[in-house]
């Protein structure tokens, strides 16, 4: 009968096991007793199956029951050891389930909107009805805005010349809230804040009630690239009624 090795046996099930003297050897062995039905771990005081006692075994044996084996050693039946291993190895591998996920992007600090990387937002808010004043000054306007970010709650502080003031919270948990923002020239009903799957692009979607009485959807996704250097911010606006959608793009670059 030839003993089974385990590697990184105390990683994978941490503690202290049975040990049993080894005739041949002055260094203790570990072992694990298996009923048909269940997986006994018997624990001792003096001994570890850890770096110093490196010769954990698992002795196999075919057929039902235990057997009579070397002293202080059980055998265990082979089918139920290769269930064993799987066990182990679930284990190990669903213990993080996000150990490889990609952390959110962080949008703490404050950012300057580049204008002239940026697309015009003028024709989309010439679609949702926005006055020659408001179309032209959005187009024009340097603007600042300054976002804190935790996971319950992100604000975001817009500023621009001429005492221009928007202030956003939002929750993103995916739940729908009211809101009274006057956003692109139209006002803002409701808004639903969300992290996709891959978790890096903020997503916030407004249901708006243009000055003409139009309803529809403001749709802003923001995301980071160059090493969170830039935010990218794309807006879509879909008003009920219409085909086709209308887009828009800013590129905002973070203050040292």
């Amino acid at each position: 009968m030839l003993p089974l090795e385990l590697a990184n046996f105390k990683s994978a099930l941490g503690g202290n096991y049975i040990s049993s003297p080894n005739p041949a050897s002055k260094r203790s062995n570990s072992v694990i007793a298996l009923s048909s039905t269940t997986l006994q771990l018997q624990r001792t005081r003096n001994t570890s199956c850890s770096d110093a006692y490196p010769n954990c075994r698992i002795y196999l044996s075919q057929g039902l029951g235990y057997k009579k084996g070397p002293p202080g050693i059980r055998r265990i039946v082979l089918p139920l050891t290769l269930a064993c291993f799987a066990i182990f190895t679930m284990a190990r591998t669903s213990a993080n389930p996000n150990e490889d996920r990609p952390s959110k992007p962080n949008f703490g600090g404050t950012w300057t909107l580049d204008l002239q990387a940026s697309d015009s937002l003028e024709p989309l808010m010439k679609h949702i009805g926005a006055n020659f004043i408001e179309r032209k000054f959005a187009s024009m306007a340097k603007l600042n805005a300054t976002f804190q970010q935790s996971d319950e709650v992100i604000t975001v502080a817009t500023r621009g010349p001429g005492g221009f003031a928007l202030d956003e919270i939002l929750y993103p948990d995916g739940r729908s809230r009211p809101s009274n923002l006057q956003l692109l020239g139209a006002l803002s009903v409701g808004v639903r804040t969300t992290w996709p799957k891959d978790d890096q692009q903020l997503i916030v979607t407004y249901q708006i009630k243009t000055k003409q009485g139009k309803e529809g959807r403001l749709a802003i996704k923001r995301s980071l690239i160059n090493e969170g250097k830039i935010e990218v911010v794309a807006y879509t606006l879909e008003l009920n009624g219409d085909t086709g959608e209308v887009s828009a793009r800013q590129f905002w670059n973070k203050q040292e």
